[in-house]
């Protein structure tokens, strides 16, 4: 090219100048772009990771958490106590995958304390095919464990936890599909595709993967031609580049299981491809700038979000002492202020609930607590238990009142005991005499055979007691115990200056007369026909059928002989027998009626119920009644 004028060819110098510095500009920046897009897909790889790696970290300990919290609940280990498949698996879906819905929770497994399985929501799943789980979870401190199976070709995630009652009686193992839940929410915040890979000591397996597809038989091949490591690679699948990186997640004694990471470079790339040198060059400052003043403000927002988070977590571990000191004007000073108040809300409920928790049940705090205490109440089936230490006063006759105050005390503590083993809650003391609810406030269906437990329990307490008592030289204590189920209200009752929760209606008062009339036939548990047809669990032997104080109809009442479980043959045939001069009785054949109750009495000597129908019978015979007899006795005292 010839030049007219210097200035031309200097003009035609700097083109050439500057069109060669931006070539060799453009090819050094295209390599970079290249490295660049590499670096942003491996950073977004193992932001991947660690994303993939926290949702499975928090899905599993909030499984632990609220599934624990089930294992607690009275209706769930009932259910479990049925030993019903159907019962069982309907409180599983109701008590754990609804209750923890947001989780997408799909499996629940029941197994004994040795792995064995009793139930589960999926029925394909006849036996427990992951025994090593049960085995890492005894071992563990807290009995709980997790891993990754494959599960009908799908992979997911297992969690194991213990339910505890004595001892550790049974395992809960709960699932959830990794495609359906980690790998599609992973992609969701990170746009990146994961597969979840399986090693068995032979060869790769895909389990689970978010790849369409079209990629997804180009990356079997590399898969199962066991090419891949922990360092990244560049695959082809589908006639578009990848970058690959592995990383395993967890290893068990089924498989090796790992994850595989995919970040398209091809797609990466375009972006750089249509940008310009000068575009590049403000991009890069735009970027630099950018990251300083995101440095800056993370830095001054994360610092103070580290001290809330710890001061939290305190606070969430019961230190209410906890308090944020530093002062700010903006929205993150307004929460730390907003924590300190609630650390000192939470001291002084927490102080609260020690003070009520002394006074009432903890069943009972709580339920006031949880919500606002007004006058009201609502309708139940409850079971109410009134016990009556008999012959108290003229016992406590010379003695000094602390001495009496200490006997009664001590009492208490072994009957309340034998109360609250049962899930009861003591709603007063009056006097010498306990008032028990069992299914208020808190409502089970097995409130009748838990009352009955109560009782037979409160009975071996006292024979405990009255041991020490004659050590110490101190008289022995008889109580006579009622038991009536049935609706009753159950709420606040009182004023609005002073309420108590409590339970009215006749209900009550029908057990409160069963605890007076085990004096009158020498029984020590009284129970109402509503309770005995609530039991499942105990062996009755009828009483009698009486017209209580307050009652029109009359009531058949029952006394707990035995769980139907331990029932033997001697003790049916005697119950039999009982009932066969029990009838005799009520058809007015007394004589026969009196021998067999005086044959019971001899070979029972320690049932009264016995001896006092045999004098019955006797005062019948001597001065028969006239006009028409009913088998029905009519108490008029309380």
């Amino acid at each position: 090219m010839q030049f007219k004028s210097f200035q031309s060819r200097l003009i035609v110098f700097f083109t050439l100048l500057l069109a060669l510095v931006l070539s060799s500009t453009f090819v050094v920046v295209n390599q970079k772009n290249i490295r660049n897009a590499e670096d942003t897909i491996l950073n977004d790889l193992a932001i991947t990771a660690n994303a993939f790696s926290e949702l499975r970290k928090s899905r599993i300990e909030s499984l632990y958490e609220l599934v624990g919290s089930t294992t607690r609940d009275f209706a769930f280990l009932g259910a479990i106590g049925t030993r019903d498949n159907k019962t069982i698996i309907d409180a599983m879906n109701n008590n754990i995958i609804d209750r923890i819905f947001s989780l997408q929770t799909s499996l629940v497994i029941l197994l004994n304390e040795k792995g064995d399985l009793i139930a589960s929501t999926n029925e394909q799943i006849k036996k427990n095919y992951w025994p090593w789980l049960v085995t890492q979870a005894q071992s563990d401190e807290y009995g709980e464990a997790d891993g990754i199976v494959q599960l009908n070709q799908v992979a997911t995630q297992l969690v194991i936890l213990p339910i505890n009652a004595r001892g550790i009686e049974a395992w809960i193992m709960v699932g959830f599909p990794i495609e359906e839940v980690l790998i599609a929410e992973t992609k969701n915040i990170t746009r990146q595709d994961v597969s979840v890979l399986a090693y068995d000591q032979e060869e790769f397996a895909i389990w689970s993967s978010s790849l369409d597809n079209s990629f997804l038989e180009d990356l079997k091949v590399h898969v199962q031609a066991n090419t891949l490591s922990s360092k990244s690679q560049i695959i082809q699948l589908n006639n578009e580049r990848f970058v690959s990186v592995n990383k395993v997640l967890e290893e068990n004694p089924v498989a090796n299981i790992s994850i595989l990471m995919q970040g398209s470079l091809d797609k990466a790339l375009l972006p750089y491809e249509r940008l310009n040198q000068a575009l590049l060059l403000v991009f890069l400052v735009s970027l630099f700038s950018a990251l300083l003043a995101v440095y800056w403000l993370s830095r001054s927002i994360s610092k103070p979000l580290e001290h809330l988070s710890q001061s939290v977590k305190l606070i969430d571990k019961g230190d209410y002492s906890q308090r944020v000191s530093f002062v700010r004007q903006d929205e993150i000073g307004k929460l730390a202020e907003s924590v300190n108040n609630m650390a000192q809300g939470l001291a002084e409920k927490e102080q609260v609930r020690n003070l009520l928790g002394k006074v009432v049940s903890d069943e009972i705090a709580t339920e006031l607590l949880s919500k606002k205490v007004e006058l009201g109440g609502e309708e139940k089936i409850v079971s109410v238990l009134f016990s009556d230490v008999r012959n108290f006063t003229a016992m406590c006759e010379g003695a000094a009142p602390t001495e009496i105050l200490t006997r009664l005390n001590r009492y208490f503590n072994k009957i309340s005991l034998a109360i609250e083993n049962h899930s009861g809650v003591v709603d007063k003391y009056i006097g010498d005499a306990i008032m028990a609810l069992y299914g208020a406030p808190v409502s089970y269906s097995d409130c009748s055979d838990k009352a009955i437990a109560s009782a037979l329990e409160m009975i071996k307490a006292l024979d405990e007691l009255n041991i020490e008592f004659a050590n110490e030289g101190i008289s022995a204590l008889e109580i006579g115990i009622g038991i009536n189920s049935g609706e009753v209200v159950v709420g606040n009752m009182g004023s609005e200056q002073r309420m108590n929760y409590t339970v009215i209606g006749d209900n009550v008062n029908l057990a409160s007369r069963l605890e007076g009339l085990t004096k009158h036939y020498g029984c020590a548990i009284l129970l109402s026909e509503g309770t005995k047809k609530l039991s499942t669990l105990y062996t009755m032997r009828e009483v009698d059928k009486v017209k209580v104080k307050g009652k029109q109809e009359a009531v058949t009442i029952y006394e707990p002989v035995c769980l139907v479980s331990e029932l033997t043959e001697n003790l049916a045939f005697e119950l039999e027998q009982h009932a066969q001069a029990l009838d005799l009785y009520r058809k007015k054949n007394w004589k026969q009626a009196k021998e067999k109750f005086s044959q019971l009495g001899t070979q029972h000597p320690d049932v009264k119920l016995y001896h006092y129908y045999k004098e019955r019978c006797e005062s019948l015979i001597d001065s028969p009644p006239s006009g028409s007899w009913q088998a029905v006795t009519k108490l008029n005292t309380k």
